[in-house]
């Protein structure tokens, strides 16, 4: 009776080893996951070592395999659309990307364990999208199968962007670096010297003077960007200037030509309303000519006796001219 043990007495998980929680948690998603570090100060610590492993091996996984697919793939272009792994090696390389763009966002920080990779919801869609590339043969086209990675991943780089990375303390990679040489140098164990707070001074100064330097870099940086964008602004005026001088001077011209073109135009038709009545003049006139051929051509054969009248009338009959009559007389 006395090994019996109380429910008090009972095993606790936090009593386990890490090892075995970790196990534990592997069988959770890591959405879930990265909910679970707010139970406890010790769960927070599994919980985002497992978030900041999974990540790195997924940066690593996805390089070497978009590296490898890379070299499988033909060079030219056009032999590259055709390929039977075009549609897989645009999926790895849109996870690649996004992967990076993501470290860009957290890396800095985990490095300095400032925060982990808390959206697991990313790396639960990446490891969805893997599953897919393995189990199906026909792959759909890269922007449909990534684009619920794209919307969680820029929602998750927006948030972190906005709303936590401004509550970090500023990253100085001047003073970290001096930090680490000054963890090299040897120092005494005995108390602290004259020659360890000069160093630290030292130290100091030479941060303030970095950054000052690194400041005064960027402003004259800065103006000789403003005065390049000046300069090419007053040479675009200028360019805009002359181009709305040349597009006036070419309006006043259209208007000048249109204006030529409607008096061509009511010459046109005023030549046309003269030629129009010249021409029925000119028909009333040859109308009048014939009339009055017809009628000399009576007269002259009136006129006639009666033997060249007959011999008139057979040659009228050949040939209608009147002219022949007279010639005939």
């Amino acid at each position: 009776m006395a090994m019996c043990t109380t429910p008090q007495e009972g095993l606790h998980l936090l009593s386990l080893p890490k090892e075995i929680v970790e196990n534990i948690l592997s069988y959770l998603s890591y959405e879930e996951i990265s909910k679970k570090r707010l139970v406890s100060r010790q769960f927070n610590e599994i919980c985002s070592s497992l978030l900041n492993t999974k990540f790195q091996k997924l940066q690593n996984a996805m390089l070497q395999k978009f590296q490898t697919i890379k070299s499988q793939m033909p060079r030219r272009e056009s032999s590259r659309r055709k390929h039977p792994l075009a549609r897989e090696c645009d999926i790895v390389e849109t996870l690649h990307m996004r992967l990076t763009l993501l470290q860009m966002a957290y890396g800095k920080h985990i490095e300095r364990k400032h925060c982990c990779f808390f959206p697991g919801a990313v790396l639960d869609e990446i490891l969805n999208i893997l599953h897919y590339i393995n189990s199906s043969e026909n792959l759909g086209r890269a922007y449909k199968v990534t684009d619920e990675l794209f919307d969680l991943s820029t929602m998750a780089m927006e948030y972190f962007k906005e709303k936590i990375e401004p509550t970090f303390p500023e990253i100085n990679f001047f003073s970290s670096d001096l930090s680490s040489i000054s963890s090299i140098i040897p120092f005494k164990a005995s108390p602290p010297s004259q020659r360890s707070k000069a160093l630290v001074s030292s130290i100091g100064k030479m941060s303030t003077r970095s950054s000052a330097e690194s400041s005064n870099t960027k402003y004259t940086d800065l103006k000789r960007c403003m005065r390049g964008c000046a300069t090419t602004v007053c040479r675009l005026r200028q360019e805009v200037r002359t181009s709305r001088a040349k597009i006036e001077a070419q309006q006043k011209r259209m208007v000048e030509y249109n204006n030529r073109l409607e008096q061509q135009e009511r010459k046109l038709d005023e030549n046309t309303k003269k030629f129009d009545a010249l021409l029925q003049e000119f028909q009333k006139c040859r109308a009048e000519l014939d009339l009055y051929k017809n009628k000399r051509c009576k007269r002259r054969l009136n006129a006639m006796p009666a033997g060249c009248g007959n011999y008139c009338t057979r040659a009228k009959v050949k040939k209608p001219d009147p002219d022949n009559c007279s010639n005939a007389k």
